[in-house]
Parts: structure tokens; C-alpha cells; sequence
């Protein structure tokens, strides 16, 4: 009898998004170019000990629409608009008012105003140099800081970012920023993601030097920063067809047959990578599960 797959279409189109292969190359990459920002600030050395001291990484690389970006730093949040001076678009700075005591030293609860807020600006400038040359073998950006203490409208932020709505999707690279004795702290970095589809050559080339410096120190304990992340893992059964009236007539106990045989390898989705499996049970025979006969899709 045959048989229909039956997905939410909106579920699975936002599940698409995330874990298309360009995407996770993207991610890739994203953490790459992220980890060598965090390096360079966590490496800074403020002459005048003006501004403390702290230990940056990568913690996250996640895809989110601009409208949930907004409601994430509403309200008591400081937006940094960065322009690239080079070619169109831009990308974001964005953090909470307790990250921004944090990187200038104010206490919890201080105010921010006046030689603070120039400090901050100096701090959130000096993450914009290192965006624009971290991503100098990517493309040249030149890009341009604006501070603003609350989030700019869209309306006038399609000035500068041509085509933004509340549903373009943003490509962010979370900052986790550590100082002993202090909360830890969190910036956001994230770029519209139709701005990387023209890069995406450069990109894939960025993605390839997390492999090649695999073995570097410094890059495998900001990976550990990211060993508790959860990874969504689904796989794929596999899918047919019914024809309206068969549907109706469904009764319990029947069974739909796939499209797939026996022998053919389940589809694994790891969080966007993808691997082939079998069917199987946990050793006590309680829980299904699914045993990797081949890492990467078939092809």
C-alpha cells in the first residue's frame, strides 16, 4: 500500500535553512574568522589598563531571523551598526547593558555616560578593526562604526542595509567574554546572511581552516567552550505517496510502505552535516536506535 510523509511544512522549511551544506560551510567559516577576533582581543594589551582584561571565544554560531535579533536586544541593549565603506551592506554589534559595563570596567548597575561611553565606543570600535581584518582575505569591508544605546528602526536602518526585513535571515557569532572575578559576558556579531551569498567561494576556503588547524591549542579549547551545545540529530525514515481517498481510508494496523528498501542507508542529519546509518536498538533492546555505516551522504 503506498504511503505519504507527513512534515509541517514551515518546521521543515526553517530546518532546511539551518542545515543546508552552504550553511554549515558558512557556520564554518564564521567560526574561524569569529576565534581569530577572539584571539587578537583576548591578546590586546591596554597600555593604559584602562579597559580590563578578558578571555574572548566563540560560543555559539546560530541563524536567526532579524525580527527575533530585535526582540533579543531590545530595551536595555547597545547597538553598534557597522558599514562597510567598500562595497554595500553591514553587519551588527550588539550587547546587553551588563556586557557593557563588563568590557569597560563599570560597576553592576553603574550608569554609563560620558567618559564610560566613549571607552565603550573605543572598545566596540577596536572588535570592528578586527572584523574588517580578520575578513580581509574574505572581502575588503573598511568598515565604519555607529553607537547607539537603544536599536535604531528598520526603517532607518534599510538605509544602510538595502532589502532588510523582519524575516532576513541573520548570520551571528556569539563572543563569550570572561574577566576573573566577574559574570561572563556576551556580543553578538551578525551579518545578514543574503550579504555572504556573493562570498560564499571565499568562505568555503575560511570553512577549510578549521580542519587545517585542527591540532592548534588555542582553537581546540575554544571548541570546548562549545562541547555543550545541543545538536539536533534527526533521521529519516523515508517517504511515499497516498492518493487522497487512501488516506481517508486508513485504519489502524495498516501499514504504509516506504519508497526505500530494506537495504537502503537511513539519512542521519547531525545539526547540518550528514551521514548514513542503520536501524537498530539500544543493547538492552529498550530504545530504538541507529548505527553510522558511512560518514558524509551518499554520492
Amino acid at each position: 500500500m503506498p504511503g505519504v510523509e507527513r512534515r509541517n511544512p514551515g518546521y521543515i522549511h526553517r530546518m532546511d535553512e539551518l542545515s543546508s551544506g552552504s550553511n554549515s560551510t558558512q557556520f564554518r567559516a564564521l567560526y574561524y574568522l569569529g576565534s581569530q577576533i577572539a584571539q587578537a582581543l583576548t591578546e590586546f594589551e591596554d597600555e593604559d589598563h584602562v579597559v580590563p582584561r578578558a578571555t574572548w571565544s566563540v560560543s555559539g554560531i546560530e541563524l536567526w531571523p532579524f525580527a527575533q535579533v530585535a526582540e533579543r536586544f531590545a530595551g536595555s541593549a547597545f547597538w553598534g551598526v557597522i558599514q562597510y565603506t567598500e562595497q554595500a551592506g553591514g553587519a551588527f554589534l550588539l550587547l546587553h547593558e551588563d556586557t557593557a559595563r563588563l568590557l569597560v570596567g563599570a560597576q553592576p548597575n553603574q550608569g554609563l555616560s560620558g567618559d564610560r561611553m566613549a571607552l565603550l565606543d573605543t572598545v566596540l570600535a577596536r572588535v570592528t578593526d578586527l572584523f574588517g581584518q580578520a575578513w580581509a582575505d574574505i572581502a575588503t569591508l573598511e568598515p565604519q562604526l555607529g553607537l547607539f544605546e537603544e536599536a535604531p528602526s528598520l526603517q532607518d536602518l534599510q538605509e544602510i542595509f538595502t532589502g532588510l526585513s523582519g524575516a532576513t535571515p541573520m548570520a551571528s557569532t556569539t563572543f563569550r567574554v570572561a574577566i576573573p572575578g566577574q559574570t561572563l559576558g556576551r556580543l553578538v556579531l551578525t551579518i545578514p546572511q543574503p550579504y555572504l551569498i556573493p562570498l560564499q567561494q571565499s568562505l568555503e576556503a575560511a570553512a577549510e581552516m578549521t580542519f587545517l588547524n585542527g591540532k592548534d591549542d588555542a582553537i581546540e579549547e575554544r571548541l570546548d567552550f562549545l562541547g555543550d551545545v545541543p545538536v539536533p540529530i534527526q533521521v529519516s525514515l523515508g517517504s511515499t505517496e497516498m492518493t487522497l481517498s487512501e488516506l481517508q481510508n486508513l485504519e489502524e494496523a495498516d501499514v504504509i510502505l516506504l519508497d526505500q528498501l530494506v537495504t537502503t542507508p537511513l539519512e542521519i542529519s547531525l545539526g547540518g552535516a550528514k551521514v548514513l546509518g542503520k536501524a537498530g536498538t539500544s543493547p538492552d533492546g529498550m530504545r530504538r536506535a541507529v548505527q553510522v555505516v558511512r560518514l558524509g551522504p551518499e554520492g
